[in-house]
């Protein structure tokens, strides 16, 4: 017996490319820096229009797909606007925030920065200073900061201040490292931008991770690195003359690194002299949608 066709031909809602669709407007949106990243977290608060959503979805999907799809499209956007516009100026505190490690009774370090939602930047002190780091914080998004000296590694982990939980307020962050001390760091930095310069410091291994926004990063001259990308666009600048191995992995996304100056063999792209230098950099990379520049 042949079936009965529905309604609109048969045809269902196409709930996922909806969704797909909307995500990709927001992430382009985002990327070009029409809308702020930080949306994101006054968008969680209009959960219930998924309700409605689900339940025009069940009402509609056998019957007026495409008159769904338009009233769906409708309440993403209509959400989106308004999550734009009650997102407003930033309030504005007439404080910084400061914080600063000594580095007395350490010889090496373990700097560990986790950052969320605003411009995040890291470079180093000026020679000769005492301390293992020193960072401002430029808004009213605090600072809080742990230590402990495991003998003679200075471990310092600095987070967001505990209980500040209102993304809306955007965090501007100086983080300033010891250009004398060998430090093994981890970046992670979501929903922002990081301008993050190694070139003139110590270090030993890094680990960056940009979940959505943008990043600048100029590596050190040496050691190990790796930089993770999810929905975020990076550019990465290996500073001149240093000998460096990179080696990449993407999923959906992009890499482009300049052909001109890193020769690809094999699975890596390595600069000429790399086998007999002897000091090199070794680079992962690894992009998660998104797109990573390397020059």
């Amino acid at each position: 017996m042949p079936k009965k066709s529905s309604g609109s031909g048969g045809h269902e809602i196409p709930l996922w490319g909806i969704v797909l669709f909307f995500v990709g407007v927001v992430l382009l949106l985002m990327t070009l820096g029409i809308i702020p990243w930080r949306v994101w977290s006054t968008l969680v608060d209009f959960w219930p229009v998924l309700v409605i959503i689900a339940g025009l979805y069940i009402l509609l999907r056998h019957s007026h797909a495409w008159m769904a799809t338009f009233i769906i499209l409708g309440l993403l956007f209509l959400s989106l606007g308004i999550a734009v516009w009650q997102y407003g100026p930033e309030p504005v505190s007439a404080n910084s925030r400061t914080f600063s490690q000594p580095a007395a009774g350490i010889s090496q370090g373990k700097v560990t920065v986790n950052f969320a939602a605003g411009q995040l930047a890291i470079s180093a002190l000026p020679a000769g200073a005492a301390n293992l780091a020193e960072e401002v914080s430029q808004t009213a998004a605090g600072i809080e900061a742990e230590f402990a000296n495991n003998n003679g590694v200075g471990t310092l982990t600095i987070n967001r201040q505990r209980g500040d939980h209102d993304l809306t307020i955007e965090a501007d962050w100086i983080v300033k490292l010891s250009s004398i001390l060998p430090i093994d760091l981890t970046v992670k930095s979501a929903a922002g931008q990081a301008d993050i310069k190694l070139g003139s410091l110590k270090i030993s291994k890094f680990d960056i991770e940009q979940n959505a926004g943008k990043a600048a990063i100029e590596t050190p001259i040496s050691g190990q690195g790796e930089i993770r990308v999810n929905a975020a666009a990076v550019d990465v600048t290996i500073p001149a003359g240093v000998a460096a191995r990179i080696k990449s992995t993407t999923s959906i996304g992009a890499i482009d690194i300049n052909s001109a100056r890193f020769q690809r063999q094999g699975d890596y792209y390595l600069t000429e002299g790399y086998d007999t230098a002897l000091v090199r950099l070794d680079l992962a990379l690894q992009c998660n949608v998104g797109r990573i520049t390397v020059k």
